[in-house]
C-alpha cells in the first residue's frame, strides 16, 4: 500500500477492485485504475538511473532530465485522470528527492535541473491549492518564483505568480487577483496568460 500510496507502483486490478468492495466507492477506483493511460513511476531503467544520480548527482546527464521531465509530465496527466489529492504524497517526494540532487548538482546542466525544480514545486503548490492547502500552495509559489529566477525560467515564474492569483481568487480577494496579475505579466521573460494580450 506505501508504495502504491507514493507512487511507486501501480495497483492491481485485484487490489484496486477489493479496495473498492472495502471503501464501498460503488466501482469508482476500479473504474479508475483501468483507465488510467499512464505510468506511476519511471520505467525500470529510468528509475536506475534517478537512483543513481540521486546518489551520485555528479552522474547527472541529459537522459536523466528527460526522465525527470517525463515523470512529471506523467504526474500532471494523473492530475487530470484521478485529480489532485492522490498524488500530493508522491509529487511531495519526488519534489525532495529533485532538491536533493539540485542541491548537489555541478556543471552545465545544473541549470536545465533548475527549471525542472522549479516546474515541480509549482506543480506541487497548485496540487495543495486545489485541495485547499492555501497557506502551503502559496509557500510552494514563492519557493517557485525563487527558483524561476535564480534559473532564469520567465515562464514557470510567471505561472507561480498566477496561481497566487488563482488562489486569492478563491479567497475572494479582489485586489490581490489583480496584484497577481500584473505581476505576473511584467514577469521578465513570461508570457502573459491568455487573453492578457486583447
Amino acid at each position: 500500500m506505501s508504495k502504491i500510496a507514493n507512487g511507486l507502483k501501480n495497483p492491481s486490478a485485484e487490489l484496486a477492485e477489493r479496495l473498492d468492495d472495502v471503501l464501498e466507492a460503488h466501482g469508482e477506483l476500479a473504474a479508475c485504475r483501468s483507465s488510467i493511460p499512464f505510468r506511476w513511476s519511471p520505467a525500470p531503467e529510468e528509475e536506475e538511473r534517478l537512483t543513481l544520480i540521486s546518489q551520485r548527482p555528479a552522474r547527472l546527464d541529459t537522459g536523466a532530465l528527460d526522465a525527470l521531465a517525463a515523470l512529471l509530465a506523467a504526474q500532471r496527466r494523473a492530475e487530470d485522470a484521478i485529480g489532485p489529492t492522490a498524488l500530493l504524497g508522491p509529487v511531495a517526494s519526488q519534489l525532495a528527492a529533485v532538491m536533493g540532487i539540485l542541491r548537489d548538482a555541478t556543471g552545465p546542466l545544473r541549470d536545465p535541473l533548475g527549471r525542472i525544480a522549479a516546474e515541480w514545486t509549482v506543480f506541487a503548490g497548485w496540487l495543495h491549492a486545489a485541495v485547499r492547502q492555501d497557506a502551503h500552495a502559496l509557500r510552494l509559489f514563492g519557493r517557485g518564483e525563487e527558483l524561476a529566477d535564480d534559473y532564469d525560467d520567465g515562464t514557470i515564474g510567471t505561472a507561480a505568480t498566477s496561481f497566487r492569483g488563482y488562489v486569492a481568487r478563491r479567497q475572494g480577494r479582489p485586489r490581490a487577483v489583480v496584484r497577481a496579475a500584473m505581476a505576473a505579466m511584467a514577469t521578465p521573460g513570461g508570457r502573459p496568460p491568455i487573453g492578457a494580450e486583447e
